[in-house]
């Protein structure tokens, strides 16, 4: 049997002095066999306890990084969600006191939305609302004898407005299909169907009705006769109701208010807020 290397049992050659694979010597030059270990310089470098240190401080100094990020990264979002909450609630201000604006001019609240003898929808109440939320110029670039969605006014209806967009929804911030979208409905039991109302017609009080409220699907342009719904509907979110399942909707009143409505808000209060003049007692703390 030919010899091998007491260490990594590879196979030498005879009177060789080291072995060819490892490199433990085998015999000192004078002869005399011996078995010496390779030193680290003949194995290549190897880990040492600095080497170790090292890795242990880089992990040490990424963790103090995580620990440190992490909280401005979640103070951060949390930021955001409120100013998106702000901003949604002084949107609805700003169009509550919009249509009080056009109810002193017009002697009503602007008509839901406008059609024609064959049902063709026309123009929006956000369209008319547009002289009273500073977007005057805009207004004048519509054509308002033809609809909404013809050719001659696919420029205007493409323009994201600000009032209109609530920056919780990313999916706002582009013309979808052309058009600009908005994150508000109407109430269509006020906003009605060519025809508008006065303050004179909520025998249930301004203050006990719906004017209109945020969204979170089925998001409608912002120049659609059609975006309308009704409140009785819900405000859990879906493409029919108000609100979205994750927060709560902020809803505006007829008078200018705005207030946060809870999910578990009854069908009933809902259908009762709905309506102008259905006679319906509601208690302010129901919602």
């Amino acid at each position: 049997m030919p010899p091998q290397c007491p260490v990594c049992h590879h196979e030498i050659v005879k009177g060789a002095v080291a072995c060819g694979a490892c490199g433990t010597r085998l015999q000192s030059p004078s002869g005399e066999p011996i078995v010496e270990r390779p030193t680290r310089d003949d194995r290549g470098p190897g880990v040492t306890p600095w080497a170790v240190l090292r890795v242990v401080a880089v992990v040490i100094a990424v963790m103090a990084c995580i620990s440190i990020l992490l909280p401005l990264l979640q103070h951060r979002r949390g930021h955001d969600v409120a100013y998106s909450k702000t901003q949604s609630k002084n949107n609805l201000k700003q169009i509550g006191l919009a249509s009080h604006n056009y109810h002193d001019q017009y002697g009503n609240f602007p008509i839901g939305g406008t059609f024609d003898d064959e049902g063709r929808g026309l123009h929006s109440w956000q369209t008319r609302l547009l002289p009273f939320v500073d977007e005057q110029a805009l207004y004048d670039g519509i054509d308002l004898q033809a609809a909404w969605n013809d050719p001659v006014n696919s420029v205007p209806f493409a323009q994201v407005r600000g009032v209109y967009c609530n920056r919780s929804f990313p999916e706002l911030s582009q013309p979808v299909n052309g058009f600009a979208l908005s994150a508000y409905a109407g109430n269509s039991e006020v906003l009605l169907r060519n025809a508008g109302i006065a303050i004179r017609d909520f025998r249930d009080g301004a203050s006990n009705t719906l004017l209109a409220g945020e969204v979170a699907e089925g998001f409608k342009p912002w120049g659609d006769p059609t975006n309308v719904r009704n409140p009785a509907d819900g405000v859990t979110g879906g493409p029919l109701g108000f609100g979205g399942p994750k927060r709560f909707p902020y809803l505006l009143f007829a008078d200018g208010s705005v207030k946060s409505f809870s999910k578990d808000v009854s069908a009933d209060v809902l259908k009762a807020l709905a309506t102008p003049a259905g006679g319906e007692p509601v208690d302010p703390n129901s919602y």
